[in-house]
């Protein structure tokens, strides 16, 4: 079974892809989310959630950060389950941690399996968290 390992890494990574964020100017597009994650060494999680960010311009900074949380949201949802874990198991946990009704939706859309690893479930929604 895979559990993810070093929260506070992911938790402190997180905040300081925020921070970064805010520091950017109008109009974002996706790939400088990326390039600036990249430059501050966000953790591979946090790369994989800004990769995973819907391919857009965002207008102001809390554009950027609402999606981004909503996609922290996801993050912080599978990196403490035990895997290997089935849709059913991991939708019932995103509901008990309150997950945004996006990411509950994107859950339900997926294929009915068995995930492997958080970046399994993140790679099976790509494309599908409207947030």
């Amino acid at each position: 079974m895979e559990t993810h390992s070093g929260s506070i890494d992911l938790n402190t990574s997180m905040k300081e892809t925020e921070q970064a964020f805010k520091q950017m100017k109008c109009c974002i597009t996706k790939m400088q989310l990326v390039d600036k994650a990249r430059s501050i060494n966000a953790c591979s999680e946090v790369m994989f959630a800004v990769e995973n960010m819907p391919e857009k311009e965002y207008y102001n900074t809390g554009d950027v950060l609402k999606t981004f949380g909503c996609m922290e949201n996801a993050l912080k949802a599978f990196r403490d389950m035990k895997f290997p874990a089935n849709k059913i198991k991991i939708i019932e946990n995103c509901k008990s941690l309150n997950c945004h009704s996006e990411v509950i939706k994107a859950l339900d859309t997926c294929a009915d399996r068995e995930y492997k690893s958080c970046s399994d479930v993140m790679m099976e929604c790509k494309g599908k968290i409207n947030c």
